[in-house]
């Protein structure tokens, strides 16, 4: 590559450029029509109506140029000639021709880069001589006639010396500068303003480049967060339009001129990687000009309310499933990860020429091909992956080899690039590559930032072709916020945290069982294959045990080792199924767990994959509540497989020993044995087998102080199961539970869990476990004071039975086309019903369900409550009026069209 060239002195066409376009001959009576617009325009002084009118007539003519499937480049171009058109007339007939020698008015931003979309800003510089202001009343009716045309405008009125003042002091005034095109007015203004802002005049190239660094580097840290991945945002997201801008304005502030050929003279790209980013610039142009003219407003983000039609647009197949959307999101997401491959590369050539070029370059030999070079690892040949394609893999072990390496330097990704090719059957069956991919995970230093340059970079989709079926496939619903790809190599992350002592106070069980495990890298492994089939028509943990089993058995693994990644493969879900859809408390569910994971090795492997799994889908909805689930599962599991299962715990002896351990407790209290009895004599064994000793001990100093026929509220802010703890006893009533689960929504709390008791005299011994809508536990005092004066009264006047009110989803909500899911299972237990209701959540959905339940008379023993993403998966334990297993057909028919009755939403 050779040094680029000096710097020009900067003038973006001094006549003020007009964007020239050719279109095809098809589309010349749409054109035509466009052309008359322009000239019904200039031909007389029109009105606002007629500048309204003529917009749209632009509008519709645009569109239907989209539909016929004119290039995005073609479409903006027009956009923003018309837009100079009307902006040129109504400049002229607003402000007096005696003005026009002292006033340039001239386009910025976008606008000066001639890229507007339907409902892009209007972003304009109105630029006077010094001490001008006889213009102020015209130029203040020119910008309010804009606004009453509909145009998004940001204007400015400045002088040369206030352009300066803000172009010193902020790098984004001296970038709109750099974009500003001469519109109309003193040209002479105009250009001694470009004279003024030339880097040798202020912020020089490696000044300039450093701060456009800084500022993408924040941008990509705040368009990443969970929200902009389920809708990203096309000008600003990482890959956006805006990583493209950004090289643009560098090639401007170099050389001049915006031309990406320059990329390609000055050896920055080859050509075939120009074609790459112009071709993803014009699909991303494409996306964002159907995207306005759909929402009809300046909307950048692809929200769930679009995204169905847009992939119709593009010519995605419609099905009664999500798979077309998905494919389009797919191409999306590769479409951007490609644009962050080529800026990622360009940025670096960049900065090593105009920042680094008088820094010597420290080189450092590490391993046979390689060296680093200033923090980066570069071949030490061109011909090093063409000559040894095991090289490629070694790459990302040389990457690893020190923590002062930040990355791979731009030649060597070029030449990365160009010899992917060879990844192919050879190389994946060859033993030396088998090897060093192993190593990868074996060696596990730096583990997520290899497996993540080797999946930006094409390496890991080519020597695991199953996995290119997942790279940039998201799945369409508000709980997976990742890609597929993302998201494997986010569980790997959350798995290797877990090994690192550093991070010990995160999880401390998790690390704890972590340091006992002898060989990692089968859990590694795991993980990368847990949801490697995700996508294909199956069941997706079975045919990824299947990949995961060839994957095994062509590497060399041992047959037990085999075994248990396949086991935990498959099985991956079973885990937090059980906890979430079963009572955990019962005994019998445990043994049934514990046989079925078998072991203490396997149990470790499925608990810390589980943990993993639901932290890197979406760690907004991880939180303590389903940490201490989860826990829970595995100390009962532990307690099963220690004890042996041929010998299972008896429930009597579970209850003796709570019993026992309540007492220990409540001997530090003054509550007598007498109290004590009188409060245990009136639960029966379900109250010892649901609740811990440390609950039992609570709420048995209370009841025993309080006044036995008023209603008794409690509340804990934090116990050990990670939630804030609601304690009701009350004479029961058959709708206390639909007015409970009503109050408690209307309290804009979240139930994640519920167990629902009845003494034998009668008074309920109910516990909710809550947490804040953004899944915190509740610590504000005034906050708990409110919840249990709500309660009280709601206990203090029973309602009668009315329908509560129809349920309004959220915008995000309404988008997901879900049917209610209702099972009935009465083989878990001899005593309840098992429902399992899953359902797009949405407030008041507790509500309906508790309305649906009093109608027919349901009484509920206990709850799991669990939210994932847009749906709720909700497990309710449940008996007829007699307290009684629910068996007949007709019952269970009217219980679920009552519910599905009451479900639906406005």
């Amino acid at each position: 590559m050779r040094r680029p060239a000096a710097a020009k002195n900067f003038n973006l066409n001094s006549a003020g450029r007009q964007q020239g376009i050719n279109y095809p001959c098809q589309r010349q009576t749409e054109l035509l029509h466009l052309d008359q617009m322009v000239q019904k325009i200039e031909s007389r002084h029109s009105s606002i109506s007629a500048y309204r009118e003529a917009l749209r007539d632009a509008r519709s003519t645009l569109d239907t140029l989209f539909n016929a499937g004119a290039p995005a480049a073609d479409l903006i171009g027009w956009q923003t000639a018309v837009t100079d058109t009307l902006i040129r007339h109504l400049w002229a007939v607003t402000l007096p021709q005696a003005a026009q020698d002292f006033i340039s008015l001239i386009a910025v931003g976008g606008y000066g880069r001639a890229e507007l979309h339907p409902h892009s800003d209007i972003d304009i510089l109105i630029l006077t001589a010094s001490d001008f202001n006889q213009a102020d009343e015209a130029i203040g009716q020119f910008i309010t006639a804009l606004w009453d045309l509909g145009l998004d405008v940001g204007h400015s009125v400045r002088d040369i010396n206030q352009c300066l003042d803000k172009a010193k002091a902020e790098v984004t005034v001296i970038t709109n500068l750099l974009e500003s095109r001469h519109l109309c007015g003193s040209l002479a203004l105009f250009n001694a303003l470009q004279c003024e802002i030339t880097p040798a005049k202020l912020w020089p190239i490696e000044q300039f480049f450093m701060a456009k660094k800084l500022e993408q580097q924040a941008r990509h840290i705040k368009f990443h967060g969970s929200a902009y991945r389920l809708e990203p945002n096309l000008k600003e997201s990482p890959g956006g339009l805006r990583d493209i801008q950004t090289i643009v304005w560098l090639l401007i502030r170099h050389y001049g001129n915006d031309d990406p050929e320059v990329l390609v003279e000055e050896e920055f790209l080859t050509k075939d990687e120009l074609n790459e980013l112009l071709e993803a610039r014009d699909y991303l142009w494409r996306v964002r000009f159907l995207l306005h003219s759909k929402s009809n407003r300046k909307e950048d983000r692809l929200l769930f309310d679009y995204q169905r039609d847009l992939a119709k647009d593009f010519g995605h197949l419609q099905d009664s499933g999500n798979e077309a959307v998905e494919a389009f999101m797919q191409r999306y997401y590769r479409t951007v990860t490609g644009i962050e491959r080529l800026n990622e590369m360009l940025m670096q050539l960049l900065e090593d020429f105009f920042v680094a070029t008088e820094k010597s370059k420290e080189s450092k030999r590490v391993g046979k091909h390689f060296n680093v070079v200033n923090h980066y690892i570069e071949v030490r040949t061109d011909s090093v992956f063409a000559d040894y394609p095991p090289a490629m893999l070694e790459l990302f072990q040389a990457f690893a080899a020190s923590e002062d390496i930040q990355g791979i330097g731009a030649r060597t990704l070029r030449l990365l690039r160009s010899n992917l090719h060879r990844i192919n059957k050879n190389f994946r069956t060859d033993v030396v590559c088998r090897e060093l991919f192993l190593r990868l995970f074996r060696e596990p230093q730096k583990i997520t930032r290899k497996l993540r340059l080797m999946n930006r970079y094409g390496v890991m989709a080519k020597y695991l072709p199953d996995f290119e079926e997942i790279v940039g496939r998201m799945q369409y619903d508000l709980f997976h916020i990742y890609t597929v790809d993302e998201h494997t190599l986010m569980v790997i992350r959350n798995l290797r945290r877990f090994a690192i002592p550093y991070h010990n106070e995160e999880y401390p069980h998790c690390s704890e069982l972590m340091q006992q495990i002898t060989k990692p890298e089968l859990l590694y492994l795991a993980g990368l294959f847990h949801d490697i089939a995700k996508g294909r028509n199956g069941d997706h943990s079975i045919l990824g045990a299947e990949d995961a089993a060839l994957f095994c058995k062509s590497h060399g693994l041992n047959a037990m080792d085999s075994k248990l990644i396949v086991w935990i493969v498959q099985h991956h879900l079973a885990m937090s199924t059980t906890a979430q859809r079963k009572d955990i408390s019962d005994p019998e569910v445990i043994l049934e767990f514990a046989r079925f994971v078998g072991s203490m090795r396997y149990l470790n492997f499925l608990y810390l994959l589980t943990v993993a799994d639901i932290r890197g889908t979406n760690p907004e909805l991880w939180n303590s509540w389903k940490e201490n689930l989860l826990r829970q599962l595995y100390d009962s599991t532990e307690q099963a497989l220690k004890r042996g299962l041929d010998s299972p715990i008896d429930k009597l002896e579970i209850i003796e020993e709570k019993k026992q351990e309540a007492l220990t407790s409540l001997a530090k209290t003054r509550i007598h044995a007498e109290a004590i009895n009188a409060v245990w004599d009136n639960c029966d064994d379900n109250y010892f087998l649901q609740y811990t000793a440390d609950e039992i001990c609570w709420h048995t100093v209370n009841i025993s102080l309080s006044h036995p026929i008023e209603p008794l509220v409690l509340l804990r802010r934090e116990t050990s199961r990670g939630s804030t703890e609601i304690f009701i006893s009350v004479d029961d009533y058959d709708l206390i539970f639909s007015d409970l689960v009503t109050a408690i929504d209307q309290l804009n709390l979240t139930v994640v869990n519920a167990q629902i008791l009845t003494s034998t005299h009668g008074r309920t011994l109910d516990t909710f476990f809550v947490l804040e809508r953004d899944g915190e536990s509740i610590q504000d005092n005034s906050r708990l004071e409110h919840i249990y004066k709500n309660l009280s009264s709601t206990l203090a006047s029973p309602t009668t039975l009315h329908r509560p009110k129809p349920m309004i989803s959220p915008r995000r909500l309404r988008h997901f086309d879900f049917k209610p899911v209702i099972q009935f299972d009465n083989s878990m237990s001899n005593d309840y019903t098992s429902l399992f209701l899953k359902v797009i959540d949405r407030p008041g959905l507790l509500s309906a369900i508790g309305y649906s339940f009093a109608q027919n008379s349901i009484r509920v023993l206990s709850a799991n409550i669990t939210t994932l993403g847009e749906t709720a998966e909700d497990a309710f334990f449940i008996q007829d009026r007699n307290r009684s297993k629910i068996t007949d057909t007709e019952a269970l028919k009217a219980l679920r069209f009552s519910l599905l009755n009451n479900l639906k939403e406005q």
